[in-house]
């Protein structure tokens, strides 16, 4: 495979930073991710002989046009993740202790397998871990209030991949393409939310 060598990191696009051994095939793919001066990406490349290959870890964030109460109220209504990520197939809840679920999915257009454990902090953030399937590892959604009306909601994943090396280069392209889509379609129902909240409101002071 030919490889691009570098001592030092490349940046190659804005803020997404490579490490040192890439493939060329990855730089010429970067236009088709879907990055934002919000986001931010750190990974280890797929082709290192180093012992922390297949790990990824980026986050993404954006604004919502929304109170942080909208934000939480889309967010930790994690039975409707399919909604947002594209990724996950299916959710099957198998306990919930308070603010923690155990729930088994399906992922991945070969219709993985796995296991994770959802941890809701109340209108701060929503952890899930994946403890089996094709990737382990954490992705925490979070917000945080900027005002009133604004609220920023933050997507950040520290995982590592465990699926064959030849496809770890378009599994991780597929996490951060889809993360970015699934922020977009989570600001767009926050705020969405708050449009509805605005409008009982109006209809409420209007008929009293």
């Amino acid at each position: 495979m030919l490889l691009k060598l570098s001592k030092n990191p490349v940046v190659v696009r804005g803020n997404l930073t490579y490490s040192p051994l890439t493939t060329l095939k990855h730089v010429e793919q970067l236009d088709d991710w879907d990055d934002s001066r919000e986001g931010e990406l750190r990974m280890e490349s797929t082709e290192s002989k180093r012992p922390n290959d297949g790990k990824v870890a980026f986050s993404k964030s954006k604004e919502a046009l929304c109170g942080i109460d909208h934000a939480w109220e889309v967010i930790s209504d994690v039975d409707n993740d399919p909604k947002y990520y594209e990724g996950l197939n299916s959710i099957n809840n198998v306990s919930r202790n308070g603010n923690v679920i155990e729930r088994e999915v399906v992922v991945g257009f070969l219709k993985h397998d796995g296991r994770q454990t959802v941890t809701l902090t109340p209108k701060k953030s929503v952890e899930v871990m994946m403890t089996k399937g094709p990737m382990t590892g954490t992705r925490v959604t979070s917000l945080t209030r900027l005002d009133d009306s604004r609220t920023k909601i933050e997507v950040r994943w520290d995982v590592e991949l465990r699926v064959p090396r030849f496809v770890q280069g378009m599994v991780e392209r597929q996490v951060v393409k889809g993360t970015g889509e699934a922020l977009n379609r989570i600001v767009k129902e926050s705020e969405m939310a708050a449009d509805r909240g605005r409008t009982k409101r109006a209809l409420g002071e209007g008929s009293s």
